[in-house]
């Protein structure tokens, strides 16, 4: 196992462990590992992201957009954002996307979708997210985070219910306190099938997180088999 692939499975599971500390219950994969909300979630919306795509868009299979946050603000519940196979820059930051238990929002990728932050920004910021899927996309080349996910600066409402699936990390950070996965005031949050590596942090794990003060809640953290 190489190094960089040994001190991300560290990491990971360490951030599972550690997690128990907070007043939160983690479950680890087993039989009772918990199914994330999504499963068999239907959508009734899908909006159609190409960066090969022609300008002016409106988001349609025929007429997609360049942009993922341009498609992601317009995302309601019920929203399935299709990103085509491609690379695209730093998406930015992302407020108040709010899907719901029967209608998620989802962002997923059709074929290799990759963020390359080109060492200028963070891959993409999700500002109090509620019930969103993040799944099919690689990030790359981001600085100082990979994906930063919080409350918006709120501790009354938590981002909830967040499920990042297929979603690989790779050269991450400029040597400070950086993370591929940065989490603050996050509840109910599932990672599935994701790749940790290169990240090139001051904490010494490939993730971060810190839990919004309150009730216990369900969290999900799934370790997975690093190959070298």
């Amino acid at each position: 196992m190489g190094g960089q692939a040994a001190i991300a499975k560290f990491g990971l599971l360490a951030s599972c462990l550690l997690a128990t500390a907070w007043p939160h219950s983690v479950a680890i994969a087993g039989d009772d590992f918990p199914q994330p909300f999504d499963t068999g979630a239907r959508y009734v919306r899908e909006i159609f992201v190409d960066a090969s795509a022609q300008p002016g868009g409106d988001g349609s299979r025929k007429a997609p957009l360049r942009d993922i946050a341009v498609a992601l603000g317009q995302a309601t519940p019920g929203t399935r954002v299709r990103t085509a196979a491609g690379t695209y820059g730093a998406v930015g930051s992302i407020a108040s996307l709010h899907g719901t238990a029967r209608a998620p929002i989802a962002r997923v990728g059709d074929g290799e979708v990759v963020i390359d932050a080109a060492g200028k920004a963070a891959g993409m910021h999700l500002a109090d997210p509620r019930y969103v899927v993040i799944e099919g996309l690689a990030i790359r080349n981001a600085v100082p985070h990979g994906l930063n996910i919080d409350d918006g600066g709120s501790y009354d409402s938590p981002a909830s219910h967040i499920v990042l699936r297929d979603v690989p990390f790779r050269r991450i950070g400029d040597g400070g306190n950086n993370d591929c996965l940065k989490m603050s005031g996050v509840e109910h949050f599932y990672v599935e099938r994701s790749r940790f590596a290169g990240c090139n942090q001051g904490s010494g794990t490939p993730w971060t997180t810190s839990p919004s003060p309150g009730p216990s809640t369900r969290t999900g953290c799934r370790p997975r088999r690093m190959r070298s």
